[in-house]
């Protein structure tokens, strides 16, 4: 969340405040005084009305309710009746800002624990208030939490972790976390969601309220806090996945809630044509045996496999099993009904596919006592092999395949979607989106070409304060050394950059951007 809001009307009238939220602590009786910034970023003067409001929650995902002071009962004890503004109403220059100042005093009645209220700045005085609101102004707020000490406790617990779907044919999934405050002081859980696939690697980092000073879990509600997840499609991303929420809350001491939720991921439409393709080579190698196999047996003179099945395997009978050149078209049409019957036409046809796949299991199996012991033990072990190395060449596809991601945070209007490389550069201490908006007249964009996840957000951390860095992403090709792609105007900039990551290659591009692209590598 930013740390200042505007408002604006149709008209261009435009007003900022910062801050937007204000937590403090406070003993019953005593006085505080402080005030938020309003911004008139007009070209004319402005005159705003502010006027204290009760705040309360509403739902579970952070909807609110703003009551103006004149709406609440005097003698009730709410901190909007507490606070009192010097000068409700100012006038602020063009282009200018005005601190506006209020004082908060704590009745002695003032019960323990956490109260909520709101500072409204409007463009309009209050008696323009009607049943509906503003109708003509615009209002803005700034929150005020106060935390009154007293007989304070801290608790809560993660009343459920789920995942939308348990079942994707692509990996993305949405996940709900619904947090329970059971204290009687607001807290703001704090932590990540990983996700894992069924080898242990993992494929997402999902942020719970870090760096930020919103997402608030108010006394005796519940708060919903809702992500999505998703990647590429890829087959190698078959199987069970695990989303592991860790988060720690509370200022007086810290306290940890975790919980887990599963779901799967069976890429359909890639497994299918992986099965059609092991089928087709599975029936071209026992239709080539088969012919092999008969074209040796009539070699040496036998007629039918069924008497090597047998127990007595020297005499050789004349009646002969039938070969699959007897399922011809002729056969399939003298034995097919006359009628037009779509299901009695899928019963023949499944008949026939039955015939076929037991003539070829009894000729498999004649195969197989005709070959030695030793020729057994051969073809167990090469099968066995065969799938030792099938295994982990999926499993190592699937701890080293592209770690790009994606996760959005929120829902609707309110929803913020960040790639992966974004959300390690939140993970850094003091990091936000804010740092990656410059008003320099070049920017720098860091791409992770390189198979360590979250390379491109770590090292934009560590250099945002030299370079304007706004841009991070990945880049499905893996690069061996780091490139810095710049135009020709930039050169001073580019070699300032490449001197400050180590290895970096310098490549000047004849583009008239004022874009410095930056490629890592592996370190």
């Amino acid at each position: 969340m930013p740390a200042t809001v505007s408002a604006q009307q149709a008209e261009g009238v435009s007003i900022t405040v910062a801050p937007t939220l204000i937590e403090l602590g406070l003993a019953p009786g005593e006085i505080w005084q402080s005030s938020v910034k309003v911004i008139n970023t007009n070209d004319f003067p402005l005159t705003i009305y502010t006027q204290p409001a009760h705040f309360e929650s509403v739902g579970e995902r952070g909807q609110s309710n703003i009551i103006p002071k004149s709406q609440v009962p005097e003698d009730e004890v709410v901190l909007a009746n507490w606070i009192d503004i010097p000068e409700p109403s100012i006038t602020i220059p063009p282009n200018t800002s005005r601190q506006v100042a209020f004082v908060v005093t704590a009745p002695e009645v003032a019960a323990p624990g956490s109260h909520f209220a709101a500072l409204q700045i409007s463009t309009a005085p209050p008696d323009a208030q009607t049943s509906s609101g503003f109708s003509t102004a615009q209002v803005i707020s700034s929150l005020l939490f106060v935390r009154v000490a007293g007989d304070v406790y801290e608790s809560a617990l993660l009343r459920s972790f789920t995942a939308s779907n348990s079942y994707s044919t692509e990996p993305r999934t949405e996940l709900a976390l619904r947090f329970e405050n059971t204290g009687n002081v607001h807290v703001r859980p704090v932590g990540e969601i990983l996700i894992r696939n069924m080898w242990g690697a993992e494929r997402g980092s999902i942020p719970v309220n870090i760096n930020t000073s919103f997402g608030n879990a108010l006394p005796g509600m519940i708060r919903t806090y809702d992500f999505s997840w998703q990647r590429e499609p890829s087959l190698f991303d078959i199987g069970r996945y695990t989303a592991a929420a860790t988060l720690t809350y509370g200022s007086e001491a810290k306290q940890f809630v975790s919980a887990k939720t599963s779901f799967w991921v069976i890429p359909v439409k890639p497994l299918l044509t992986v099965i059609a393709i092991v089928l087709g080579i599975i029936l071209f190698i026992a239709t080539v045996s088969r012919w092999y196999i008969r074209r040796l047996l009539r070699q040496a003179g036998v007629t039918s496999l069924k008497s090597l099945s047998e127990s007595q395997p020297t005499q050789v009978k004349n009646e002969l099993i039938r070969q699959s050149s007897d399922l011809d078209l002729k056969q399939t049409t003298a034995d097919t009904p006359t009628k037009s019957d779509w299901l009695q036409r899928i019963q023949i046809t499944f008949s026939h596919a039955r015939e076929v796949c037991a003539l070829l299991y009894r000729e498999a199996r004649a195969l197989w006592r005709l070959m030695s012991p030793r020729a057994h033990l051969v073809a167990v072990a090469g099968a066995v092999v065969l799938l030792l190395i099938l295994w982990l060449f999926v499993r190592s596809q699937a701890a080293t395949s592209n770690h790009a991601y994606q996760a959005t945070i929120g829902l609707d209007a309110q929803a913020v979607t960040y790639n992966s490389e974004e959300i390690a550069f939140f993970q850094q201490p003091g990091m936000s989106a804010d740092r990656l908006q410059h008003d320099a007249s070049y920017s720098v964009t860091f791409i992770n070409a390189s198979p360590q996840p979250g390379l491109a957000g770590e090292r934009a951390a560590a250099l945002i304060d030299q370079f304007p860095i706004t841009t991070l992403a990945t880049d499905a090709t893996i690069r061996t050394n780091s490139v810095v792609l710049f135009p020709t105007d930039l050169q001073d900039e580019a070699i300032a950059l490449s001197e400050a990551l180590p290895g970096a290659l310098l490549s000047a591009v004849p583009t008239s951007t004022t874009t410095i692209v930056v490629y890592l590598a592996e370190e």
